[in-house]
């Protein structure tokens, strides 16, 4: 009696576990390859820089960066929370232990300002981004047009180790299947 009413227990979360896991895979959003910014980068997990009416945001997309790993770097320059038209920015980066610049993107002509450069760190260190920004106002403010505006923003860049959810599940279903069968063959045999 007791031994039946113990496999009962076990059948029964083994089945509330299946329908959770299954649940949770389910509420996983689908890995996406590009993240294209179609929006300001200004919001949770940016940083944000104010320089006159200006608002200069910075977000990487992986938000944890590694070496290796292809990064895009989102940039919202905003004047009074709108949009800045026709824009020049150029971008630095360097490593900032050393202070050795990696990388430098000349200046380009960006129609809106959510500009959004895709670069692959190579050292797992502390890098400093360097934004340098040309423009002119419509109503005759030229003072960023001559001079640039220059943001910094840091960006640590750490091994990462997220394993992929597709290997999670080819791992774990397996596992999890064959700890349940392990059990209930173990309650089988037992009687």
């Amino acid at each position: 009696m007791r031994t039946k009413r113990l496999q009962k227990v076990v059948v029964n979360t083994t089945i509330t576990f299946f329908v959770i896991a299954m649940v949770a895979v389910a509420a996983v959003p689908a890995p996406q390859k590009e993240h294209t910014a179609y929006a300001h980068t200004v919001g949770t997990g940016s940083s944000i820089r104010n320089i006159d009416n200006y608002q200069i945001a910075f977000q990487s997309i992986p938000t944890s960066a590694s070496a290796g790993q292809n990064t895009s770097l989102h940039f919202s320059i905003l004047e009074n929370n709108a949009y800045v038209n026709n824009a020049h920015v150029a971008l630095q980066i360097k490593e900032k232990e050393s202070g050795k610049i990696v990388e430098q993107v000349p200046y380009k002509l960006y129609e809106f300002s959510d500009i959004t450069i895709p670069y692959t760190f190579q050292n797992n260190t502390d890098y400093e981004i360097k934004l340098l920004a040309r423009m002119s106002d419509d109503g005759g403010n030229q003072k960023y047009l001559t001079n640039p505006m220059v943001v910094d923003f840091d960006i640590p860049v750490r091994q990462t180790t997220i394993v992929p959810i597709n290997d999670f599940i080819i791992t774990a279903v397996p596992f999890a299947a064959a700890l349940a069968g392990g059990i209930v063959f173990m309650l089988k045999r037992a009687r």
